[in-house]
């Protein structure tokens, strides 16, 4: 992982939000603190981080509560969330880990054991993210691969018409006209498909279940070959 990773540290009291930032922007992260859940929300939306520190006792909104409302938008594996709590109580836990958190710390932090599991939270994000890459780069030279060969049959076909035509050096005006309509069919059948290929080019930016729907709803995304 080359890139600097961003983390987002929620913690309501000054001392241990401020000493914790220093600490992980010392392992070159880098680290914003913020002392509730409404301002780190806030600021994801503009600056969305590689990894959340949330503490669950905080003001006006739980840690847990903002969880929740994190997973509305990010998934476990675009958004790796530690809780960090002094409550150890099972209960609370399995809420936090029901809310969506990846992982559950307990303070007093033990930063080793923390940086630990934020080193392996954010491998395993980086491997999920290479993997759906893989998985985005294969569907979209299949479906090149198949539009490709969509848009040659066409063609195909309209060089043969032009052929037949040339051979027929004496065709009625009917004939030729007949010959002139497949020929304009054909070319709008390739026109089509060239169209889909420009549209596919053009997802650069998209995420990537979008783009698979929109695969599958040109109808260029091939058949699997089994189950």
């Amino acid at each position: 992982m080359n890139k600097q990773a961003r983390i987002i540290v929620v913690e309501d009291e000054l001392l241990s939000r401020d000493m914790l930032v220093r600490r992980l922007a010392s392992r070159n992260f880098d680290v914003i603190g913020f002392p509730t859940a409404h301002e780190a929300l806030a600021h994801m939306e503009e600056y969305p981080a590689d990894l959340i520190l949330m503490d669950n006792a905080l003001p006006n909104m739980s840690g847990v509560d903002a969880v929740r409302l994190l997973r509305q938008r990010w998934s476990h594996d675009s958004l790796p969330i530690l809780m960090v709590s002094a409550m150890i109580d099972s209960e609370d836990v399995v809420e936090a880990l029901e809310a969506g958190a990846n992982d559950y710390v307990i303070k007093p932090i033990n930063f080793k054991v923390l940086l630990a599991r934020i080193n392996t939270a954010l491998q395993l994000k980086h491997n999920v993210s290479m993997l759906v890459e893989a998985e985005r780069q294969r569907v979209m030279i299949e479906s090149l691969s198949h539009a490709a060969a969509s848009v040659a049959e066409p063609l195909g076909k309209m060089v043969d018409e032009l052929e037949a035509m040339m051979n027929r050096p004496d065709s009625s005006r009917s004939e030729l006209r007949q010959s002139l309509n497949t020929l304009l069919d054909l070319t709008e059948q390739a026109v089509d498909v060239i169209d889909q290929l420009r549209r596919i080019a053009s997802l650069h930016h998209v995420p990537y279940t979008t783009r698979l729907d929109f695969l599958k709803e040109v109808g260029t995304t091939p058949e699997p070959n089994g189950p």
